[in-house]
C-alpha cells in the first residue's frame, strides 16, 4: 500500500512549492516579476504557432489570453530569471483560468489553465532561437499530434505542471528583454523584444525512433548540442 496515495493533492502541491521555496532561497536566482513602467526596446524576433481546433478549443484561447497578459507586463533584467509560474499563477478558476485540455500521465484529460503549455512551448522555442540560458524545462511525454497538423516542431514543446514543472529562463543578454504577444482564434505570436541585437541560432534537428519512442535532438549551426527529448 502506497500510503502517498491517501495525502490530498493540495498537501502535495503546498509540500512542492516550499520544496521549491528553499530551492530557490539556496541558488540565491533573482527573478523577474511585473512593472508598471513602459520601456521602449528598439530590437525583436517573431515566432507564430497555429491553434489548433480541439476539445475545449474556445477556453484554451481564453487562458493563453490570460497567460499571455500577464507575461507581457515582465521586463526581464540582464541575468534575472523568468519563470512561467511565477508569472502565470497557479491554474485555478479563482484565477480567471477555464478548463481545458492537459496531458497527465501519458493520457489526455482536462483541468484548468489547460492549453498553457502551448504558451510556455512557444516561449521556449524563441527563447532557443535567442541563445538565452534555458535553466528547465521538460518535454512533453506523449506526442499526440502527426507532422501534418504539428504547430511546432517536435522537441521545442515545454509541458509545465504547477509546483512540479516549470519553464525557467535566464536573460543572459547585456539588455532588458520582454515577451509581447498575438492571440486570435487561429494563431499565437510571439515577439521577443531587446534592448540590444539578438543574436540568434539556426536549429536543426534529429529524430530517431526506437524502441516505440521518438528521441528528438535539437543542434545550433556549430554543432551544439541543445538538449535531447523522448516522447511516447
Amino acid at each position: 500500500m502506497n500510503l502517498k496515495n491517501f495525502i490530498p493533492r493540495e498537501i502535495k502541491v503546498q509540500y512542492q512549492l516550499l520544496r521549491r521555496y528553499w530551492r530557490d532561497v539556496k541558488k540565491n536566482d533573482q527573478f523577474a516579476s511585473p512593472k508598471s513602467e513602459v520601456k521602449i526596446l528598439p530590437y525583436q524576433i517573431e515566432l507564430t504557432q497555429i491553434i489548433k481546433a480541439s476539445y475545449l478549443y474556445l477556453n484554451k484561447i481564453h487562458n493563453l489570453k490570460i497567460g499571455a497578459n500577464r507575461i507581457r507586463s515582465v521586463l526581464i533584467l540582464p541575468n534575472q530569471v523568468f519563470s512561467f509560474w511565477k508569472i502565470i499563477r497557479k491554474p485555478s478558476k479563482k484565477n480567471n483560468y477555464k478548463k481545458g485540455r492537459n496531458i497527465v500521465g501519458n493520457q489526455l484529460s482536462e483541468g484548468f489553465g489547460g492549453g498553457l503549455c502551448q504558451l510556455s512551448g512557444i516561449i521556449y522555442h524563441i527563447a532557443l532561437v535567442a541563445n538565452l540560458e534555458i535553466i528547465e524545462r521538460y518535454s512533453h511525454s506523449l506526442d499526440i499530434y502527426t507532422d501534418e497538423n504539428r504547430y511546432s516542431p517536435l522537441g521545442c514543446d515545454a509541458t509545465v505542471v504547477f509546483a512540479y514543472k516549470d519553464l525557467r529562463i535566464r536573460n543572459n543578454s547585456n539588455g532588458i528583454i520582454q515577451f509581447e504577444f498575438e492571440i486570435t482564434n487561429e494563431k499565437i505570436r510571439i515577439f521577443l523584444k531587446s534592448e540590444m541585437p539578438i543574436d540568434t541560432a539556426v536549429l536543426s534537428f534529429e529524430i530517431i525512433e526506437k524502441q516505440g519512442k521518438k528521441e528528438v535532438s535539437i543542434y545550433k549551426q556549430n554543432g551544439e548540442l541543445i538538449n535531447i527529448s523522448t516522447y511516447k
